[in-house]
């Protein structure tokens, strides 16, 4: 009895202490993981210098994707800011231009109306270059749609007969973009 006493207890010590070696390990790569999983790249490095190989192999492969994560991030961020000013320029020529030769008052207040909505969704993508972005605002989703559908129906020369049906009560605030709402609405394709 004494005897198996005396293999438990080293037995239950050296399991302790590989389960720690095991547990710590892990739990760091749990909060890195978490830490990318939010966008954060940077500021929680795993240390590559531990006495375990495997870990060390498991670090240095999770850093080295956080890094590459990290510049594919950056590349992004800059593509998209780089093509909406590339876009944004001409359409600043298409505005000029139009309020200038156009002489019809109508068709000049469509072709700013199409400008303003391509400028809109151009500020889309450089709200979505920035990392962490989210615009949201409490509106009235009546209002919003009626705006939309007035927008709309302004744009449809070509189709007289379309008629929007509108039931939205009036009292309904929400939290949303609302710029994806007015698209929604006046792109239905």
């Amino acid at each position: 009895m004494y005897w198996i006493a005396v293999a438990i207890v080293p037995s239950l010590l050296g399991a302790a202490v590989i389960a720690n070696l095991i547990n710590k390990p892990l739990e760091l790569l749990s909060k890195a993981a978490n830490r990318v999983r939010i966008g954060d790249f940077t500021t929680f490095r795993l240390d590559e210098s531990v006495p375990i190989a495997e870990i060390q192999n498991v670090y240095r492969g999770f850093n080295q994707m956080s890094d590459q994560l990290s510049k594919i991030e950056t590349n992004r961020t800059v593509m998209l800011a780089g093509i909406s000013h590339d876009i944004r320029t001409p359409l600043a020529r298409l505005r000029l231009e139009s309020e200038l030769s156009v002489n019809d008052a109508d068709a000049r207040k469509d072709m700013a109306s199409d400008i303003e909505q391509i400028n809109s969704i151009i500020g889309k993508f450089l709200d979505y270059a920035r990392p962490n972005f989210v615009n949201f605002d409490t509106i009235n989703l009546s209002d919003i749609v009626a705006k939309a559908s007035a927008a709309a129906l302004s744009n449809s020369n070509e189709l007289d007969d379309l008629y929007i049906d509108q039931q939205v009560p009036e009292d309904i605030q929400v939290t949303c973009g609302p710029h994806r709402v007015t698209a929604c609405v006046s792109q239905p394709h």
